[in-house]
């Protein structure tokens, strides 16, 4: 990429991405992915569950409040159909305070943060998992994108070798030196072509429109880099095993939750759920009755402690709920762990078959490519007919695109293997 700041630049016009500018790989799909709304929508999971820890927080902070009073009421009992009157209609009377309260000991708001805090720490982690996933559906897309390129390139130049093929029998035939069969066939082998070169190109245009919306563009119309494929030095099985076990982000959250669950569990078991505040008030009254005015100013501050004795059940229903938190997500922590583990080996059994796959197609080409040179000599000089000619230039054609899906099928399988360990730094860091 000679140009990478221009062709970002243009990447970001949706209305100028016609104008293909740069070759795309992994890494930069990657940059392109974090900067879409996908990826940003994920992100914004952890604050929101941040803001429910302050606001759990927030029962143990000291907390003052102005409080204004009046009331007026009308007393005229001549509207009651009486006959002795007051002096006055109305009574008035109000009051103007600033009252405090400080929570020194609540359990059960204390749970309520524990709570909130594992919800946040589990978010986070599942916020990371999300990530990960969305990475790895954008590399097998980026790798379908790149394998169907590839194969109509190879669809292009068969069409070409083909109709330069029948240009080849048909001027053999003119001069008497061919078949007539011979044209026929190489005709055939230019429609089937044409055929496949159509059928390509239609799935072509679907992966990279799918390619684009994934990375938040309407269009994507650019050059891609083709699969390289580089072989992956991986560790034995244990030490792959054991840094998923420890790193992955969904048994992470897993792991999150039964702390939590334990910790509300020893929260909602305590014998007593005493609340201890302070309360504090000052403040000024004046009062109006009978056109009497008074004007005075009081106030008070004082512990309040209470010990809950009985419920109704609400207490009970606390802990039997507490206890069967505790039993689902350690159930939960080790079906994810059987998971994660069968991912694990699943992911390097497929990386193994499609390394010995890559090895064959890569053999299975050169022997190709030698037999359709033979054959394309022997025809040049009349030694055998079009068939052998046609035979070996679609036997060519299948292992190239036999080649092309055996390195997308290890690619896909390095994506996949990635994708199982929870992260994918080392991939990229691969990819130079």
């Amino acid at each position: 990429m000679k140009h990478p700041f221009v062709c970002l630049i243009l990447l970001s016009l949706p209305t100028l991405l016609a104008q293909p500018c740069w070759s795309l790989d992994a890494t930069e799909a990657y940059e392109l992915l974090r900067k879409s709304d996908k990826w940003r929508l994920i992100e914004t999971l952890a604050p929101e569950n941040r803001a429910k820890v302050r606001e759990a927080e927030a029962a143990f902070r000291p907390k003052a409040g102005l409080v204004m009073r009046e009331v007026i009421a009308h007393i005229n009992p001549l509207e009651f159909g009486l006959t002795t009157s007051t002096p006055i209609s109305t009574v008035g009377f109000g009051s103007t305070a600033i009252e405090a309260e400080w929570t020194l000991l609540d359990p059960l708001s204390q749970a309520n943060i524990l709570l909130a805090r594992s919800k946040e720490s589990v978010t986070a982690e599942q916020a990371r998992q999300y990530q990960v996933d969305l990475t790895a559906g954008m590399l097998l897309q980026l790798l379908n994108v790149q394998k169907l390129q590839k194969q109509f390139d190879l669809s292009s130049a068969n069409l070409e070798k083909s109709q330069l093929i029948l240009k080849l029998a048909s001027a053999k035939h003119q001069v008497g030196a061919g078949i007539p069969l011979d044209v026929a066939r190489a005709e055939s082998l230019v429609s089937l072509d044409r055929i496949k070169k159509m059928a390509v190109f239609n799935k072509l245009l679907k992966a990279k429109h799918d390619l684009a919306l994934t990375l938040g563009f309407e269009r994507l119309d650019t050059q891609f880099a083709p699969i390289e494929t580089r072989e992956l030095n991986l560790p034995d099985q244990t030490t792959v095993l054991k840094w998923a076990l420890d790193h992955r982000p969904d048994l992470q959250s897993s792991r999150v939750a039964v702390d939590a669950a334990h910790e509300a569990f020893h929260e909602a078991s305590r014998t007593f759920f005493p609340k201890l505040q302070v309360l504090g008030n000052v403040g000024r009254s004046d009062t109006s009755i009978l056109g009497l005015t008074s004007d005075y100013v009081n106030g008070y501050l004082g512990v309040s402690f209470s010990i809950p004795i009985d419920a109704s059940g609400l207490i009970e229903a606390k802990r039997l709920e507490s206890k069967v938190m505790v039993s689902k997500s350690e159930i939960g922590l080790r079906e994810k762990i059987n998971e994660v583990t069968s991912e694990i080996k699943e992911a390097l059994e497929n990386l193994s078959i499609a390394k010995e796959g890559l090895v064959a197609a890569q053999a299975y080409v050169k022997t190709a490519q030698t037999e359709a040179q033979i054959a394309e000599h022997r025809f040049e000089a009349g030694s055998s007919n079009g068939l052998d000619l046609s035979s070996a230039l679609t036997n060519l054609a299948s292992s190239r695109d036999n080649l092309n899906d055996s390195k997308f099928n290890y690619e896909a399988a390095k994506v996949t293997y990635f994708r199982a360990r929870g992260d994918f730094t080392d991939y990229f860091e691969a990819q130079h």
